[in-house]
């Protein structure tokens, strides 16, 4: 039965969301008078509804058959296909989803998560591009004064300490996904940019003293 409703729920989301009974279910092996199971109803209901609309135009007696004539999916039919973690609402580790938002928008494929995902994604870079755009001025000021060496260290115990460790503190303990990951991203730009800069005025003014006192 769960290969026949994942059968289903793939043939309405290719259809725009609707899988009519003929042909899907006759695909399956069913017929009018031949109609699924009330278990079977009651399982693909979890993921949308069932109608049972007939056609008036034609001089047809549907009062002998109790065969649903579509399915619409709904949001939980889209369970799976989302990009949720354990941190989120209603996360159901069965399905690795957390059922809200998860709706696919066939048949372009689109989900309607990842754009609201990629509207927050936007924030970040937005906040992160000045900070990122610091330390690439101050790494470039310290490798024309050849202090080539300094800028190498800071970038790497930047980019290991803070992106790469802090990421996977981010994913697997906090559960923050790939939101997570991405403000990782931008703390390590502020991280570099800020110590770069700090070591800049420091090393500025002790020249300066040093000047002096000579």
């Amino acid at each position: 039965m769960e290969n026949a409703i994942t059968y289903i729920l793939r043939y309405a989301i290719a259809k725009g969301g609707k899988a009519y009974y003929n042909p899907c279910m006759y695909h399956l092996g069913f017929a009018d008078n031949i109609p699924p199971s009330e278990e079977f109803n009651r399982e693909l209901c979890k993921y949308g509804k069932v109608h049972y609309d007939r056609y008036i135009e034609y001089d047809f007696d549907y009062s002998l058959y109790d065969s649903w004539t579509y399915f619409e999916i709904d949001e939980r039919g889209g369970w799976g296909f989302c990009q949720c973690s354990e941190g989120d609402e209603d996360y159901d580790e069965r399905h690795k989803c957390c059922g809200h938002g998860c709706i696919w928008t066939a048949p372009t494929y689109s989900i309607q998560k990842v754009i609201e995902l990629g509207r927050i994604l936007f924030y970040i870079v937005a906040v992160n591009e000045p900070i990122f755009a610091i330390s690439i001025v101050m790494e470039g000021i310290f490798n024309g004064m050849g202090d080539t060496k300094r800028t190498f260290l800071v970038s790497a115990m930047t980019l290991w300490f803070v992106r790469v460790l802090g990421t996977w503190i981010a994913i697997h303990v906090f559960h923050a996904g790939v939101i997570g990951a991405w403000i990782c991203m931008a703390l390590e730009n502020a991280v570099r940019g800020i110590v770069l800069v700090t070591t800049y005025f420091v090393r500025y003014k002790m020249n300066i003293r040093k000047k002096i006192g000579d």
